[in-house]
């Protein structure tokens, strides 16, 4: 008899940790809802250097990523990120290279923290870690550089 009711209070454990563990991922989900869609940046250096930035956040299999492309004077970046933070600010973090990326294999560890972003009711400001700007004028943090594109 006590053996069913070890074995019967193990299972009701196991049975509560589970739903937290599933509600504390919806509650991370609904978070980071809000940066689903697309960024960019674009710089110009005369006479004929650009550099453009394109991230698009999304959702698959309940985890956020950020695919990255920078596209530019002597660069072609092709990057996948994992998404890590809340409604306010998130991180993106370097998961691996993506088909079509150029020259860079060497640049990023995964786990290594390539931008960050936190958003107010009017703005969104970009700190930057291991991505960052073709032009020394938009290296400082805490500024705005990428804007969001209109869902289409």
């Amino acid at each position: 008899m006590p053996r069913k009711i070890i074995l019967l209070l193990v299972l009701i454990i196991v049975f509560m940790l589970s739903g937290t563990c599933w509600a504390d991922t919806k509650e991370v989900s609904s978070k980071l809802e809000s940066w689903v869609g697309d960024y960019g940046f674009y710089e110009y250096a005369p006479p004929n250097q650009n550099m453009v930035y394109r991230i698009s956040i999304y959702n698959a299999n309940s985890s956020y990523y950020a695919k990255i492309e920078i596209d530019g004077f002597q660069t072609l970046k092709r990057l996948q990120a994992n998404v890590i933070g809340n409604d306010h600010s998130i991180k993106l973090v370097f998961d691996e290279y993506l088909p079509g990326d150029q020259h860079y294999r060497l640049l990023y560890n995964k786990g290594d923290i390539l931008l960050s972003f936190e958003k107010t009711s009017s703005n969104m400001y970009t700190y930057w870690w291991g991505i960052t700007p073709m032009l020394k004028a938009n290296g400082e943090s805490g500024q705005v550089y990428f804007i969001s594109k209109p869902k289409q």
